[in-house]
Formats: C-alpha cells, structure tokens, sequence
C-alpha cells in the first residue's frame, strides 16, 4: 500500500466504506508495521452513509488502536469530490457466492 501514492506524493490516501473487521485489521497492522522507526506513508478517509454510520465505528476503532494514523470521516454525498485525491479504494465483502460472485454492501 505504501508504494501506491501517485506522482510525488509520499502519503497515499485509502477510501473505505462503512465497517469491515478485515480492513480494519488490516490497516491498524500495515500502521504498527509502518510505524517502526518510519515515517507513515499512508492516511484513511472512512465514508459513511446513514441509516447504521457504521463509519463511525470505524473511526472508533482505529483512533482507539492507531491513534497516531490520519483519519478523515467524509459523508456518502461528498465522495464525488474526494475521489481526486484517493489512490486505494477497500470494500468488504459481506459475502462470497458459490460461482465466485462478491456481495458487498448496498451502494457499494
């Protein structure tokens, strides 16, 4: 993740939507992997949607466990805008079907 930023930029930006435990463990380990001696090379922007905000845990949890990484909480209607600025986008998967297909989140 740290080699994907664009151009000059050193910190690659990372768009996630909703809550997904996976990507949230991912991104605290790839932070305390990083953050050995490193400057980070990574910030996450969590989008959130109502009726659930589960975005806000998200938040939650990673300012809890990574406290030192950036985090940006962006409402679903502003993405349009954000998007110039992101390198990676992660999307959990509520579901694998048995040709192969991914279910993921509505809206997403």
């Amino acid at each position: 993740i740290s080699t994907m930023g664009r151009g000059n930029e050193r910190v690659t930006t990372i768009l996630i939507y909703g809550y997904s435990t996976l990507i949230v463990d991912l991104l605290i380990r790839l932070w305390t992997e990083e953050g050995k001696g490193k400057t980070p090379t990574f910030r996450v922007m969590v989008v959130d949607s109502g009726p659930l905000h589960e975005g806000q845990k998200t938040l939650d949890v990673l300012q809890k466990e990574a406290s030192t990484l950036q985090c940006v909480h962006v409402p679903i209607n502003a993405v349009s805008v954000i998007m110039r600025h992101v390198h990676v986008v992660l999307l959990g998967a509520h579901g694998v079907l048995v040709n192969g297909a991914v279910i993921a989140r509505v809206g997403a």
